[in-house]
């Protein structure tokens, strides 16, 4: 929502919903500055930027459902949607805050790869950094966290309450020279630390189970499918998992004609608003913050998301990767108040 009206500013798209649910229509929606922390948005391609990341893990967690293990079809399904993510994501031309474009030759190589790799070391290196400093609140050393000697408190999302967890072991992904962190092996980073959080489909859920199945439905269905990337790759794998395209290509294929849902999925996605024809006034100011520690979407959502508000704004961008902060306010003590002091100066 943060990111959605701090882009979408005036936009005539949304008069005919204020109007009916009693806005005032004389006031404007200008926005000086947008926080917006973990955005869960691109919601028409997240389940492919899903799959590119979390494909090398078939285990996960448990969102509005138990956790599990995916089943063939799903992992089928998974690699089909990874593959489609990289044509989706060359095709937005990408670039990075210094004016170089960022692709994919495949899931795991190529320029994109590469900056999301160097984001994701920037974000430890500052962390250890601050470790070693003394200026985090920890009762351990770097050498101990390394290891995995330490505990921590998690959210736990299938009793919704905080647990105490024993530490992760970063060796087995993770280097440190007393400078510099190094990603030595990004499917380590997903399958031994950022795990899988939901099954595939992470967004427009195959059971309806997920949130986005609710947010897409209307006052006589709960809960709908929204995803048109989905029935074509159903299509492909017929001849495979011919039980599981009876089930699902219909109801996933109905989504394409669903005018109303697409208008929904439409407006609710601000990188529809960037480099595009429709008019809207931009939010002078935008501070992006993602966790590490945050499976809930792929790190690529809210990195093209800030790039493109970079590229096509005269907007000022502060992204950034937070260091093992998981879905919520990612962040260090005092920065965001730092942050509203510079712009206000």
């Amino acid at each position: 929502m943060s990111s959605l009206l701090g882009i979408t500013g005036n936009s005539k798209n949304y008069d005919s919903y204020l109007e009916e649910c009693g806005a005032v229509m004389d006031a404007t929606d200008d926005i000086y500055a947008a926080q917006c922390y973990c955005p869960i948005t691109d919601l028409e391609n997240a389940d492919m930027a899903y799959e590119w990341e979390y494909q090398p893990d078939t285990d996960f967690i448990g969102f509005m459902m138990p956790g599990g293990s995916m089943d063939e079809f799903q992992k089928a399904l998974s690699a089909k949607l990874s593959d489609k993510f990289i044509d989706y994501y060359n095709s937005l031309g990408i670039v990075d805050f210094d004016g170089n474009s960022l692709t994919f030759d495949d899931a795991r190589s190529g320029s994109a790869y590469d900056y999301v790799i160097s984001e994701l070391e920037k974000a430890a290196t500052k962390h250890l950094t601050k470790m070693e400093n003394g200026e985090l609140d920890v009762d351990y050393s770097v050498e101990d966290y390394l290891a995995g000697n330490y505990t921590y408190s998690e959210f736990d999302f299938t009793t919704f309450s905080d647990v105490e967890c024993d530490g992760h072991v970063y060796n087995d992904f993770l280097t440190w020279d007393g400078e510099n962190a190094t990603i030595t092996d990004f499917d380590k980073y997903i399958t031994s630390y950022n795990k899988r959080l939901k099954a595939c489909l992470a967004f427009d859920d195959l059971t309806y189970a997920q949130g986005e199945n609710e947010e897409m439905g209307n006052e006589t269905t709960d809960t709908v499918h929204f995803d048109t990337t989905i029935a074509p790759l159903i299509e492909e794998l017929k001849d495979d998992y011919p039980d599981e395209y009876a089930e699902y290509y219909d109801v996933y294929a109905a989504t394409a004609d669903d005018k109303e849902v697409q208008e929904k999925v439409y407006l609710l996605n601000p990188m529809n608003y960037l480099g595009s024809d429709e008019e809207s006034d931009k939010a002078p100011y935008f501070r992006i913050r993602v966790g590490s520690f945050d499976p809930h979407t792929s790190v690529t959502v809210s990195m093209n998301l800030a790039m493109k508000i970079a590229e096509t704004t005269d907007s000022d961008v502060d992204y950034a990767i937070v260091w093992d902060e998981p879905h919520g306010a990612a962040d260090y003590s005092g920065e965001f108040t730092s942050w509203i002091e510079d712009i206000t100066k």
